[in-house]
Formats: C-alpha cells, sequence, structure tokens
C-alpha cells in the first residue's frame, strides 16, 4: 500500500501571536518590545514604498555590538555576506514595497539565527525582487528577548509592519 504520513503521538505546537507594531516614522527601529521566551519565533515586515535605497536589518535584544555575521543573497545572484556587524542584513531594500518574512531560532547555549525571505517590485518596474538572507549573532548566553527591525540609514517609513509569533512546542517528535 502507499505510505502514509502522521504526526507522531504528542508531536506539534502552536503558533502565539505575540506583537503586531506600527512604525509611526518618527524613528530607525521598529522594536517588537519584551517577547516571551520562545524557542522559535516567526515574523513578517511589510512595508509601503520609501525610495531611499536602504536595507532592512535586524538585532536581536537590541544588541548594536559588532557580533553579528550573514549571507544575503538576491535574483540567484552572488552571495554578501558581512561578519562582526552591528546588525545583519534581513530583508530587501526600501526602494519598493516590501515583504519580508522568516524565523528566528533562539537558543540560550548556541547563537540566536534568522533565515529571512523578502520579495520587493523591481525600481521602475512591478517585477519582484526576491532575496535571501540568513545569518546570526555570537551571543551563547542570551536567547532572544525582543527583535528590532532598523532601516539603514533613515527613519523606517511610516506605515511599516513588524509582526512576530512565538512557536510554541508542546513535545519533541521522535526522529
Amino acid at each position: 500500500t502507499a505510505p502514509e504520513w502522521t504526526a507522531p503521538a504528542g508531536a506539534g505546537g502552536s503558533l502565539v501571536f505575540l506583537r503586531k507594531v506600527t512604525a509611526d516614522g518618527s524613528s530607525a527601529t521598529l522594536d517588537s518590545g519584551s517577547l516571551t521566551a520562545y524557542e522559535e519565533y516567526m515574523f513578517t515586515l511589510t512595508a509601503p514604498d520609501a525610495s531611499l535605497g536602504a536595507v532592512y536589518q535586524m538585532r536581536f535584544n537590541n544588541i548594536g555590538t559588532n557580533s553579528y555575521n550573514w549571507s544575503y543573497s538576491s535574483n540567484g545572484g552572488a552571495d554578501s555576506t558581512g561578519t562582526a556587524e552591528s546588525a545583519m542584513r534581513c530583508g530587501g531594500t526600501g526602494d519598493n514595497e516590501n515583504f519580508t518574512y522568516g524565523v528566528v531560532m533562539s537558543s540560550s547555549s548556541l547563537e540566536n539565527f534568522v533565515q529571512g525571505f523578502a520579495t520587493t517590485k523591481g525600481a521602475g518596474s512591478n517585477a519582484p525582487y526576491r532575496s535571501v538572507s540568513v545569518g546570526g549573532d555570537e551571543d551563547t548566553a542570551n536567547p532572544v528577548s525582543s527583535i528590532q527591525i532598523r532601516f539603514e540609514g533613515f527613519n523606517i517609513i511610516s506605515g511599516a509592519i513588524l509582526t512576530v509569533w512565538g512557536m510554541a512546542k508542546t513535545s519533541t517528535p521522535n526522529c
């Protein structure tokens, strides 16, 4: 007979809405505020056209020291990387409307890690511009307790929205 896929007994969890924060245009940072300690978070960032050419960056726990490393690729092109940075690349540019989503893995013994995917409209056209980013911090003692989105060199445009969910686990699946 054909194979059947089922969830192991006791496995699973839930996605818990934690925060929705909207930028008012007066700050370069959009801060989730204090988050309940989850091992995983999901986030989305939606932003209108800023026409500024700035890039979206992420920090954890409002730490801006040179402890972030990241890799970024757009439209399948060559990777750009950053090491010992004050923030990590997490999405597209502010040239056009932006939608970024990603997952943050939080740990008190390993680095905190993010993987993000973004799509924007190409400048002067409706063609999509896609990007992928991965990064982490070097903090092996503190799990993620807040997420900040930064706009490099400019205030985040009014109307940008950061939404964060915690991914609760009820048990560890048997693999």
